[in-house]
């Protein structure tokens, strides 16, 4: 991951009407500025605290070292802070125990931030006026890098969900033709016919479905097997019927057969 992806999540996370967030912001405006922190974030609901947090982004190891070399850099921008906090890709910290005692930790993956220590709360001292410009003219400022970054964020996501419904489709249809070619398999076995030789036309085939399927015989309550045992009762009787009828005629006076 690279700085402006941290920032994109910084500023998804820290963003209206909970928080406003700046970036790039120095210690006052002008000549007057003698250093910059990458994100200042504040709370604008006085139920939690109204509270002003400091970030400092570091996704290499080589910096996060320079960072220790020069503590006092980052201390004129956490003195001013209620909280402040490290905010790291994987990698960057060894150990928590390189992190100044006063300072959260904060764990930036490619689709979130997670807390890894909590910051602890500070004593700031008043904001002055040239602290407050460099913060306002801060408000809004978005790199296009940064922009770049949250629009091909999004883009990934779009792309990830086109493919994952491509492949859910031709998973449905390769079962689906699957299962056709069950039930052709079914039809032939059933009434069996040679797999290799000429059998019938598909349109002979879906014509044969469908006119058993108008019929209503296959939705009936017993199914098939009743409706063929029925007609099968049906045809003795017939039988019997004929094999009566054929008698002589004073056979079928004496049984009483008109």
């Amino acid at each position: 991951m690279k700085t402006p992806e941290v920032k994109a999540l910084l500023r998804n996370r820290f963003r209206a009407p909970t928080h406003a967030i700046f970036f790039e912001v120095s210690d006052a405006t002008g000549f007057n500025g003698t250093g910059w922190a990458d994100a200042i974030s504040m709370n604008l609901w006085p139920s939690h605290g109204l509270e002003l947090e400091g970030y400092e982004i570091k996704v290499s190891r080589s910096d996060w070292k320079r960072e220790l070399a020069k503590p006092s850099k980052a201390e004129k921008f956490a003195q001013r802070c209620d909280r402040w906090w490290i905010v790291t890709t994987e990698g960057v910290i060894d150990d928590e125990s390189e992190i100044p005692r006063q300072w959260g930790w904060i764990m930036a993956s490619p689709n979130q931030l997670k807390i890894q220590r909590k910051a602890a709360r500070n004593e700031p001292i008043p904001i002055d006026r040239h602290f407050l410009a460099a913060l306002l003219r801060g408000a809004g400022k978005a790199d296009q890098v940064e922009i770049e970054a949250i629009c091909q964020k999004r883009l990934n996501e779009l792309r990830e969900h086109d493919e994952r419904q491509i492949a859910y489709e031709v998973d449905r249809r390769a079962d689906k033709a699957t299962s056709d070619t069950k039930i052709m398999e079914g039809l032939r076995k059933a009434m069996n016919a040679d797999p290799d030789a000429e059998w019938m036309s598909d349109g002979q085939a879906i014509a044969a479905i469908l006119a058993v399927y108008k019929s209503g015989v296959a939705g009936t309550w017993e199914g098939l097997d009743s409706a063929a045992q029925k007609l099968e009762d049906a045809a003795d009787k017939i039988r019997s019927a004929h094999a009566r009828l054929n008698l002589p005629k004073s056979e079928r006076k004496k049984r009483g057969v008109a």
